[in-house]
């Protein structure tokens, strides 16, 4: 069974209190609705300090690696630069004792040299010295056009006219050129 009510109240007063409640219950609301935003913000601003806190770790880290790692680039790029400067300097290396040796073994008893200059850039070799015939330096020519750089050039050693009009104690310049075989 349902209550019965009895109202005894002017229809004015009902729409005034009809109003009143509306009001009330929107006045709640907004209450409510306050509490959730200030709530709401309160965490935001939590979650920022939060934030902020853990951006500034990141950037700490971040700018201590990135120091670490490039003291470690710049080593890296130190050896790198080592490394190719060694291997230019194994590409340009020549072995020059074999061809010396092969020189020295061909100058004749009566030839003594006064200098050997060996220039890698022009592909020459510069003899000097004095030869105690002339017989010796023919032949000291000869053996230096026999040579064959270990397998690599042979050279060529032409005599001028004027070399041979001495016969004995002959002074003499040789440019002997390496032609590759």
């Amino acid at each position: 069974m349902y209550p019965t009510r009895l109202n005894l109240l002017s229809p004015e007063k009902k729409r005034h209190l009809e109003r009143l409640a509306i009001f009330q219950f929107l006045r709640n609301l907004s209450e409510v609705f306050f509490v959730v935003v200030s709530v709401s913000a309160v965490a935001v601003m939590g979650s920022q300090y939060v934030l902020e806190r853990f951006f500034h770790d990141i950037t700490n880290n971040v700018s201590s690696v990135a120091s670490y790692y490039a003291n470690i680039n710049r080593d890296i790029r130190d050896v790198n630069e080592i490394l190719k400067d060694a291997a230019q300097i194994q590409q340009e290396y020549r072995e020059w004792t074999p061809l010396m040796a092969e020189i020295a073994g061909a100058i004749p008893p009566g030839v003594k040299l006064t200098a050997l200059q060996i220039k890698p850039v022009s592909g020459e070799i510069n003899l000097a010295g004095v030869a105690a015939t002339r017989e010796d330096l023919i032949a000291l020519s000869k053996l230096l056009e026999e040579i064959s750089c270990s397998g690599r050039c042979r050279l060529a050693a032409p005599l001028s006219p004027g070399q041979l009009t001495h016969k004995e104690n002959v002074s003499f310049s040789l440019t002997a050129a390496m032609k590759p075989l």
